[in-house]
Order: C-alpha cells, then structure tokens, then sequence
C-alpha cells in the first residue's frame, strides 16, 4: 500500500518508527506529531488521496484532525 511506503520513508526521515506515527499518546512530542503531520499532508496532497474519513481512521482521530495536520504541516511548509 502506498500509504505504508510513504509512512516508512517519513518515519525514517525523522528517525523514528513507522508504528511511533500511528501512536497518539498525551506523551507524543511535537516532533512526533509534526512528523504524523507531515505524513498525512504527503499522502492527502498525492495522487489519488484516501478520503479524510478513511485517513482518519488509520489513527483512530476525528476527520477533522486529518484537515488540522494538512494545513498545519502546509503552513509550516511557507
């Protein structure tokens, strides 16, 4: 799966585990969550997107959440 792929590659990036990107704990820092961001901005801004409802639930998160990390990662990006 692409997503898992694209995962990896950030995960490493920021030298952490795949699995430490799909952890949402109150002990996340913001270098994991900026890391979770940048994830969900490369695969929602790729080709052929999940819906948000579908990247949501990878994380167990509100759509919402999804919307909030692509804009923040976007806005961070400028």
């Amino acid at each position: 799966l692409r997503h898992r792929r694209i995962m990896a590659t950030v995960a490493e990036k920021h030298m952490l585990l795949p699995e430490e990107l799909l952890k949402r704990t109150k002990r996340s820092t913001k270098h994991v969550a900026y890391a979770r961001h940048e994830f969900l901005h490369t695969v929602m801004t790729g080709e052929q997107p999940p819906s948000f409802l579908v990247a949501a639930g990878w994380f167990g998160f509100d759509h919402t959440s999804v919307i909030y990390a692509v804009r923040a990662h976007a806005e961070r990006m400028k």
